[in-house]
């Protein structure tokens, strides 16, 4: 009986302890600490593996309410604008994604700096048109809100220019913004899709181009 009694005065006294602050500890720390990304959030079809996963989980630039890196990087760039785009990256990804075009999504966002500034310009914002899209004066074309806009023109870029183009501004400056284009229109869209990118390198994401 004596043996008994020291064990379980043993067990309620030291093990017991343990055992509830062990358990205490992963429901409050770990459990939360990887509460920000789980698995099922964060899996694309262009994230797959377990590796990439992890990748993502322990980098703290993958934040909160993000399945997609490639939204977040597009996010930050508008943030750096102060663009009413901003919160807007996971609709580019979507558009990119539904309509088959070159994974990095930067041709649209590039597109929008070099026309109105990511929409910071006249009345682009008011219009839910940062691309020019439709040409100028009355036939710009007033879209209903951002993601309409973005599904709209992602659309009609990838039917009318072509997708292996997209990526190639030079073969979209004479038919995009017409003869009396900007003569560095497309050396500037290049240059933003390689600011986008370098966003992605410096956050310490996946590069969005090999």
């Amino acid at each position: 009986m004596k043996v008994k009694s020291i064990l379980k005065i043993a067990f309620v006294n030291i093990l017991l302890p343990f055992i509830l602050a062990y358990n205490a500890y992963n429901l409050f720390f770990i459990s939360n600490g990887n509460q920000t990304v789980s698995k099922a959030q964060v899996k694309s079809s262009f994230v797959q593996s377990d590796e990439e996963i992890l990748f993502l989980k322990q980098n703290a630039s993958l934040e909160a309410g993000y399945t997609d890196y490639r939204a977040l990087v597009l996010d930050k760039y508008f943030e750096k604008y102060n663009s009413p785009l901003f919160g807007y990256g996971k609709y580019f990804v979507a558009a990119c994604d539904k309509y088959g075009t070159p994974y990095d999504c930067t041709f649209l966002s590039a597109i929008a700096y070099v026309e109105t500034k990511l929409c910071t310009k006249a009345l682009s914002a008011v219009q839910y048109n940062c691309w020019g899209w439709g040409g100028s004066g009355s036939n710009r074309i007033i879209f209903k809100n951002f993601p309409e806009a973005i599904d709209r023109i992602t659309r009609g870029m990838a039917s009318g220019y072509g997708i292996a183009n997209l990526n190639n501004p030079y073969r979209l400056v004479g038919t995009y913004c017409g003869p009396n284009c900007n003569p560095y229109w497309a050396s500037s869209v290049e240059r933003e899709q390689k600011a986008i990118d370098k966003i992605a390198r410096d956050l310490g994401l996946p590069p969005l181009f090999n």
